[in-house]
């Protein structure tokens, strides 16, 4: 029971959000200073970051209920919402004791990153709460969050700043000045890529595709090709992003082992547009993906690592 839910999407997708967390950490660490001011920046932001994705997944979850509720009630069937078998007034309760303890994480590590300047923090604490009320506003008015630009918007955003944001924080905190390094923005982008190919996937509903000798509409085969498009170019994007970031701001070497690392997704993903229609068959080969991705993840914290003790 426990090995079924530590591999587990939701499992792994949190552990993605700890290590993309990690690895902005990681880089605000290498390019900046490692005492104990950062390491509490740090650590609250790790914190911070896999809290907001635990809420996401809580918030998805209740939208997911809300919206068979609907549809039984539409049968004429009453049955109240029940989320992964708690109910709605326990789920709120744990949702807001984790909207509490991240605001209180990524207050402590704004204010320690940026007491210096009240009006940068104002600013920062200021854009930090417009996204996290938008952010609310669409999970608790649309039925469809994991549909739309909207849900692309949110988890590709999350993406981009779960990057960012450590190496950002880290950096102002240790007092070397305000700025975000090539490779943390190829990094990045990578981590959106990821995050929007995995919300996709996700969402791919059980279809049919037989490729030769059938007849189908113009439709069916634009919607199978846009889909195996999309997965790819989403794949390549972050694989590319990820290795050049690490040749042309590390060692060239160093990207040798990244590529080793993403050979085993890349036959992931070759299976996956191969069988389009087994929802089972999918969510084993995201499980597998994103097992990967955390590696590649660890991978690149350990670049940083030994590159920080040949250079200091």
């Amino acid at each position: 029971m426990l090995t079924k839910y530590l591999f587990s999407v939701r499992s792994l997708s949190l552990l993605l959000a700890m290590t993309n967390s990690m690895l902005g950490v990681s880089l605000g660490f290498f390019y900046g200073a490692i005492n104990i001011k950062t390491v509490i920046v740090g650590i609250c932001t790790v914190f911070a970051s896999i809290s907001i994705q635990a809420l996401c997944n809580y918030s998805i979850d209740y939208s997911v209920a809300y919206r068979n509720h609907r549809k039984d009630k539409q049968n004429g069937i009453v049955t109240p919402i029940i989320v992964r078998d708690i109910t709605v007034t326990e789920l709120r309760h744990r949702m807001a004791i984790i909207t509490v303890f991240a605001s209180i994480t990524g207050t402590i590590a704004m204010y320690l990153s940026f007491s210096d300047s009240i009006q940068l923090l104002s600013w920062f604490l200021f854009f930090s709460v417009i996204s996290v009320l938008g952010t609310m506003l669409y999970a608790s008015s649309s039925l469809y969050l994991y549909k739309g630009i909207g849900a692309m918007i949110i988890f590709g955003t999350l993406g981009f700043f779960s990057i960012i944001a450590p190496q950002f924080l880290i950096i102002s905190a240790s007092g070397t000045g305000l700025d975000i390094y090539p490779d943390t923005l190829g990094l990045a982008f990578s981590a959106t890529a990821i995050s929007l190919l995995t919300l996709y996937i996700r969402n791919l509903k059980s279809k049919t595709v037989v490729r030769k000798y059938t007849r189908k509409s113009l439709r069916q085969l634009f919607g199978y090709e846009m889909s195996s498009l999309y997965i790819i170019s989403l794949y390549l994007g972050s694989v590319l992003l990820s290795v050049l970031a690490c040749a042309t701001s590390h060692r060239l070497l160093y990207s040798m082992f990244l590529l080793t690392g993403y050979i085993p997704v890349t036959y992931y993903v070759y299976l996956l547009i191969r069988n389009p229609s087994h929802i089972n068959l999918m969510r084993i080969r995201l499980i597998q993906m994103l097992f990967f991705f955390n590696v590649n993840n660890c991978v690149w914290m350990g670049i940083l690592a030994s590159d920080y003790w040949v250079y200091n």
